[in-house]
């Protein structure tokens, strides 16, 4: 690396403003002075072999063709090469080697890596954008922001650029047969200084080795559905930049019947939403996914992928994550996984998770009509599991999810999974409140717990008088823990004047039991 293969112009034509021709520029990175005779440029097929020059310090040379030499003269100094090596337009392999053989520098480029469409159709040279990054290969390298296209014998127009000062960071974990580890990082690492791994639960060393410039080899035995965590100090990239990393290394296992369950469904989603299947791991194990496949009533299917669960973890399978999201505030972040789900009728289906050995691990079916009847509309309302111990096959099991959370709990505990209270609970924190005091109990909250499943709770406001003031929530399920609040206003958004003011509670259950109760909220106006 003292000389550097700092830009590549490949693919010429057509121009934006430099010769139709080839070239590749060269960077003396070092003080002194170097002798280039019978150094060897050369790609796969070709080698050239480059006259008697000096390469002063800290200076740019462009190397081109014998025939095309004469078109860069005019942007500085140029080797001329008789016998030139065509480069590819989207991959190839370049290197730089001195007369004893020895390889002074390489470049492996492919246009794949570059984001930037519109130049891969031709006359833009691809440029090194710091030198001082050179080490990190591919990652530094850019199409160039010259408005000729390139910058021959001169200094890379990518220098503006952010310079890379984070410390590696992890992309993918390997475990093969229990105990031998690869862990993959995102940039090349330094591999002079070995890091510290650290297991963390005996506080013990654990040995590892480099195993490629961006990877680290380690063993250390994990029980399979099991995990272990250790601590990385002093790892570094091949910058420099330093940091230490806490990683959990999951050994996970397949599932087995009654560990994984299908825990929510939604199959009739708001236009422009999506269908998602949310899996539970109920065990006490670390899960893998891989070969597991997810299937709807005429047996089409899609496969899971290489994705872990954690024990006691939801996972959301859907096609576009975003696109559910976008309706369900309280989605967990982190918890969704990218499948092409086989379609769910509107009306009614099923959903079955089989394993590789075409062995059925949950299975439920669904019908429009277990959905609350109160619901206007059944669109974006999934289906949620009530209870984990109950059959997956039992309707009663199964009920709409809560109107607080729009139709749906992606990721989440289930709203309508949790403890219930006999004959209905709740209580308000604080009773008084003062609409007028900025930041002083502006609000009341209305805490409430169901005494089933699927109970729908309606919430209003009136005065001592039986007067109604305003609805706080509307008629519909809910979850069998929920809340509502009042901000001290009427049905206009006008404040109330001080005084006490009565709040009932509505409950009806999906049964037709019915039964009110009643509070007293204070207000105190200014």
């Amino acid at each position: 690396n003292d000389i550097l293969i700092t830009e590549i112009m490949a693919d010429p034509d057509p121009s934006i403003g430099l010769p139709v021709a080839e070239y590749v520029e060269l960077y003396n990175a070092t003080a002194d002075t170097l002798w280039l005779n019978n150094f060897r440029f050369e790609d796969p097929s070709t080698k050239s072999v480059l006259p008697a020059y000096q390469m002063l310090p800290k200076q740019y040379l462009v190397l081109s063709a014998t025939a095309n030499a004469i078109a860069f003269e005019t942007y500085g100094n140029v080797l001329a090469l008789p016998s030139w090596p065509t480069l590819n337009n989207d991959t190839d392999t370049l290197r730089l080697v001195n007369s004893d053989g020895l390889l002074i520098d390489e470049v492996v480029y492919n246009l794949n890596q570059f984001a930037s469409s519109d130049k891969k159709e031709g006359g833009w040279a691809m440029e090194m954008v710091h030198l001082d990054e050179h080490c990190k290969g591919t990652s530094n390298w850019s199409y160039s922001g010259n408005e000729r296209g390139g910058t021959p014998a001169a200094e890379n127009s990518m220098e503006e650029h952010a310079k890379d000062r984070q410390p590696p960071k992890v992309v993918h974990v390997k475990c093969n047969s229990n105990q031998y580890w690869e862990i993959v990082f995102d940039e090349v690492l330094d591999t002079l200084q070995k890091p510290n791994i650290i297991r963390q639960d005996f506080q013990s060393m654990v040995k590892g080795m480099f195993l490629s410039k961006n990877s680290i080899a380690l063993t250390l035995p994990v029980n399979s559905g099991h995990a272990m965590w250790i601590e990385i100090q002093s790892l570094k990239d091949c910058i420099g930049n330093a940091g230490t990393l806490e990683l959990e290394l999951q050994n996970p296992k397949a599932p087995q019947k009654g560990e994984l369950w299908i825990n929510e469904v939604l199959y009739n989603p708001y236009s422009y939403g999506k269908d998602f299947i949310e899996l539970y791991n109920s065990s006490p194990s670390y899960l893998s996914l891989e070969g597991l496949s997810i299937h709807n009533t005429a047996q089409q299917k899609c496969a899971l992928g290489n994705v872990n669960m954690s024990p006691k973890s939801y996972k959301v399978i859907t096609a576009d994550s975003m696109a559910v999201k976008q309706f369900y505030s309280t989605s967990a972040w982190g918890t969704f996984v990218k499948a092409d789900l086989p379609a769910l009728a509107d009306s009614s289906g099923s959903v079955r998770i089989i394993n590789a050995n075409g062995d059925t691990l949950d299975v439920m079916f669904y019908r429009e009509s277990m959905q609350h009847p109160f619901l206007e509309s059944k669109d974006g309302f999934s289906l949620e599991r009530v209870s984990i111990d109950q059959p997956s096959l039992s309707e009663s099991n199964w009920v709409s999810a809560s109107i607080n959370t729009n139709g749906a709990s992606p990721g989440y505990k289930n709203t309508q999974s949790g403890e219930t209270a006999k004959g209905g609970n709740f209580y308000i924190e604080p009773q008084t409140i003062s609409p007028g005091m900025e930041g002083y109990r502006n609000f009341a909250h209305i805490y409430y717990q169901t005494s089933q499943p699927g109970t729908s709770v309606k919430a209003d406001i009136f005065s001592l008088e039986g007067n109604w003031v305003c609805a706080l929530q509307a008629t519909g399920p809910v979850g069998v823990n929920g809340m509502c609040t009042w901000d001290g206003t009427d049905d206009r958004k006008q404040v109330v004047e001080t005084g006490l003011y009565v709040l009932i509670l509505d409950f009806l259950e999906v049964n037709g039991k019915h039964y009110k109760k009643k509070g007293t909220i204070g207000v105190v106006s200014y």
